[in-house]
């Protein structure tokens, strides 16, 4: 609809008697959001923001869990693909967290529930899988550190 001298086209004919409907008419459909715009421009100024540019920090708590993960991860001599699929999964890892809480019933019959409901929460976190990448970086630098060998046919 196109807005003509105030009113709304196609609005049926405006006499003087209806003025002020007309008015509440354009304020809520006709006036092309510009009763809205300041709160719509307030709320899309802030819908697509990435975080507040802080690094993510574990509890300790979460980093006690996650350096357990990391070393049973570099124990199994898994890092290298580990480290493949976080760097590639990594613009997902919120609906990776989503997944872990979708499927935490089932997995509770093999694992704590408690740490998955905690690893997913950290996933949820930006910055997150640098956290991961760097612990299990560390923890395999110990396994090799420790063994000696680099070789995973040793």
């Amino acid at each position: 609809m196109e807005a003509t001298g105030g009113f709304c086209a196609g609005a049926g004919a405006r006499t003087e008697s209806n003025v002020s409907e007309a008015s509440v008419h354009i304020g809520r459909e006709c006036s092309g959001g510009v009763r809205y715009a300041p709160r719509m421009r307030d709320f899309l100024r802030n819908a697509f923001a990435l975080g507040d540019g802080k690094p993510c920090e574990p509890s300790p708590e979460d980093r006690a869990m996650l350096e357990r993960l990391a070393a049973e991860v570099a124990r199994r001599r898994m890092t290298g693909p580990a480290l493949a699929f976080l760097e590639m999964s990594r613009p997902l890892n919120a609906i990776g967290a989503a997944a872990i809480h979708f499927f935490t019933p089932l997995a509770s019959m093999l694992a704590n529930p408690d740490a998955a409901k905690r690893f997913a929460e950290f996933l949820e976190k930006r910055g997150s899988i640098d956290v991961l990448c760097e612990l299990l970086e560390a923890a395999e630098k110990e396994r090799v550190g420790e063994t000696g060998v680099t070789d995973p046919t040793h």
